[in-house]
């Protein structure tokens, strides 16, 4: 028995080379934000069981895709976008601080020439901790991390054993090297990954304040902010939207899986969509970023 998913995922990979034409003049009237997380082809058993990553070989083929379809803009260029554009319109953005990123973000820059932002989280690449795969770890509780190595004694083995479930995570000698890439933006994605929604407004300004003055002493650095996580009304509210408004934050970008209309009104919160580790074709891509348009219209 097929499931629903793959069932629609066939029915579009037979009728993709027309239904890709027909959509073509209704992609032209979004703007469309692209999402990648780990790229790698040995994912860590934290990056399986959340499904956030893409093998190397589908994230080229995701870049050719997007490089044939799209114009792809940077950030700064939002404030001027109309609807009278030749190609649909797109941006390229990285989450965290996954060490796969490095190699992934040299081959946009130097193979196709194409702008990207990575959104990192510089305590990751400090403490070598991405908190969201430590709260998946199954043997430790995320308060009691600390005192449950003092009290054993096991330090090293406990460590290893978290690090090979988290997966590997870059150095801050890459942090620079990314930061000093043609075409790359560095923005804020929070000291530590920590949903919004449960920390204290003061924890939450913290965690974006420390991080801006780390990532600031980058050449690249934008102030821009992508929310962890990032899904509306789960993971932040619109009062955390308020309070990076109050610190001058103006493009801040969500995990909604949606496409941005056009023209954009001046907003301030911008949604972005991703593929699945198992989109391996064009129709594949083509269904993961169109469908929240296509659902909605029929």
């Amino acid at each position: 028995m097929f499931s629903k998913h793959q069932i629609i995922r066939k029915l579009i990979f037979l009728v993709y080379p027309v239904i890709r034409i027909l959509f073509r003049p209704i992609t032209k009237r979004y703007l469309t934000i692209f999402l990648f997380h780990e790229i790698t082809n040995n994912p860590s058993d934290f990056q399986l069981a959340n499904r956030n990553y893409t093998t190397v070989q589908n994230f080229q083929k995701n870049i050719e895709w997007i490089a044939e379809n799209y114009k792809v803009i940077e950030i700064s260029q939002l404030a001027d976008l109309t609807l009278e554009n030749t190609r649909p319109l797109a941006v390229i953005t990285f989450d965290d601080a996954w060490k796969g990123q490095v190699a992934a973000s040299k081959h946009i820059s130097s193979n196709h020439g194409l702008p990207f932002t990575l959104f990192l989280n510089i305590g990751a690449v400090t403490s070598r901790i991405d908190i969201a795969a430590l709260r998946s770890f199954n043997q430790i509780a995320v308060p009691r991390f600390s005192e449950f190595i003092e009290l054993t004694g096991e330090k090293d083995s406990v460590i290893s054993e978290f690090e090979n479930w988290q997966g590997d995570i870059m150095t801050m000698d890459e942090v620079a090297e990314l930061g000093d890439l043609p075409y790359s933006t560095i923005a804020n994605h929070s000291l530590h990954h920590y949903p919004a929604i449960e920390l204290t407004r003061a924890e939450f300004l913290k965690n974006v304040e420390i991080n801006e003055r780390h990532l600031s002493k980058l050449n690249s650095f934008k102030k821009y902010y992508a929310f962890t996580f990032g899904r509306p009304q789960i993971d932040y509210t619109d009062e955390h939207v308020e309070l990076l408004e109050s610190i001058n934050y103006h493009y801040i970008f969500s995990a909604e899986g949606k496409l941005n209309k056009l023209p954009l009104k001046k907003q301030t919160i911008f949604s972005r969509v991703n593929f699945s580790p198992t989109d391996s074709k064009k129709s594949d891509f083509w269904w993961a970023t169109n469908k929240s348009v296509l659902l909605r219209r029929f």
